[in-house]
């Protein structure tokens, strides 16, 4: 995701329907600065999150991305409605790099007819607790645009 853009640009981006790839870990590893996420997602951009490369991240585990995206927008305000929430990063994690790469009708999400990779997680462990089971159970509910369809856990 482009670190140093103006709401002009995002407009124009979200405008396009182009998709910006977001990459905490990298831009945090090369300095580069925190992507205006928050506002990306207002504007209805499609930000899906990314790993970028081996060289600028030291590995591709997207849940080591998933957390650091959830954690970096912490800084940028103390208005936590404003921090991006766990269904968004979710869905950045999943639907939205399945968008921003045209692929949305075939991957992206749990349902019939769909090409699935399926991870199973034990939400009793300690990296679970407390129960993080909120941000699956929010985007079965969420009505906007970006979580229309429901998931499947």
């Amino acid at each position: 995701m482009p670190i140093w853009i103006d709401e002009e640009d995002i407009d124009i981006i979200a405008a396009s329907g182009a998709s910006v790839a977001h990459n905490p870990v990298c831009n945090l590893r090369i300095g580069s600065g925190v992507a205006p996420l928050r506002a990306m997602l207002d504007a209805a951009s499609t930000s899906p999150l990314g790993t970028d490369g081996i060289s600028s991240n030291d590995s591709a585990r997207l849940f080591d991305v998933m957390k650091v995206a959830g954690l970096v927008h912490t800084l940028a305000t103390d208005d936590y409605d404003r921090w991006p929430t766990a269904s968004e990063i979710l869905w950045a994690a999943t639907r939205g790099g399945a968008r921003a790469v045209g692929l949305e009708d075939q991957i992206g999400s749990i349902e019939v007819g769909k090409k699935a990779d399926i991870v199973a997680l034990d939400l009793c462990t300690p990296a679970f607790v407390p129960s993080t089971t909120s941000a699956i159970s929010s985007s079965t509910r969420r009505t906007d645009r970006r979580f229309s369809s429901s998931w499947s856990w």
